[in-house]
């Protein structure tokens, strides 16, 4: 499945329950782009229909110049819920309806993850189920001194159901991986920190964030983005696609114009 099929999955998975509470909103200003779980009332848990948000808005970065995106969630008391439970339960009651979801949340959050822009993350509440599993598809997520994540998917008696097992995995290593999954505990930023899993800080995740994006729209967009595309590559050992995406910075107008300042303050 790519990432036009998952779209057209979650849609009309979506069409097919009564629409209810709960956007994912994404704006877009100065190259850098914010997505926003907005659903407070139900600890921003995505619904069906956020699910199909997502994927359309996922889709919709794939053609914007931007160097980053900024996820967070509506509010202060979560960064997101995973599934909403109680619509799930009912629409996804069938192994096959289940394994189409899986499939494309997977496809939307790898997507996300392999996009060539730098994902940030602003978890500055908890971040629990296939909430922790979105926090696997940011480049760089920060959990603040009132956020934590908790992968908590085994203690309802389910795997994974988004692709964070298998993402986590690449981000801590096998053994890490089935500790954290297993062990169904909360981990705050240091502890998420020592497992490499995110950055920490005790204040404001948003505000660390929003000061990261500065840092990264003061910068070449072709260079982020190439180096994104590098970092992307390394996960399969492309070789090709990191020197491709060398090349197509190379003597751009970006490239020649930090070449002229850095020689000029010589």
């Amino acid at each position: 499945m790519n990432l036009d099929g998952a779209v057209s999955t979650l849609a009309a998975l979506a069409a097919g329950v009564p629409e209810r509470a709960g956007r994912v909103r994404l704006t877009s200003a100065d190259g850098v782009a914010t997505l926003v779980i907005d659903n407070p009332a139900s600890r921003n848990a995505l619904t069906l229909r956020m699910m199909s948000d997502l994927a359309s808005a996922v889709a919709a970065l794939q053609s914007l110049p931007i160097v980053a995106t900024l996820v967070v969630g509506e509010g202060d008391q979560s960064f997101c819920a995973g599934g909403q439970l109680d619509e799930l339960l009912g629409a996804i009651d069938r192994p096959a309806a289940a394994r189409a979801m899986c499939l494309a949340m997977g496809v939307v959050l790898d997507a996300l993850l392999d996009s060539g822009f730098v994902t940030i993350g602003a978890v500055d509440g908890p971040a629990v189920g296939g909430g922790a599993e979105l926090v696997t598809a940011l480049d760089h997520p920060i959990i603040g001194g009132r956020g934590w994540v908790h992968f908590a998917q085994v203690g309802l008696g389910i795997p994974t159901g988004w692709g964070g097992a298998r993402r986590l995995v690449g981000r801590v290593g096998r053994n890490r991986a089935l500790t954290v999954v297993l062990g169904d505990e909360r981990l705050d930023g240091p502890a998420a920190a020592t497992l490499g899993l995110a950055s920490a800080t005790p204040g404001s995740a948003r505000a660390a964030c929003e000061a990261f994006a500065g840092k990264l729209r003061a910068l070449p967009a072709s260079g982020v983005r190439g180096l994104k595309r590098q970092v992307v590559a390394a996960g399969t050992g492309d070789r090709d696609a990191d020197a491709t995406a060398f090349a197509d910075a190379w003597g751009g107008l970006e490239h020649r114009a930090a070449l002229s300042a850095r020689l000029g303050r010589r």
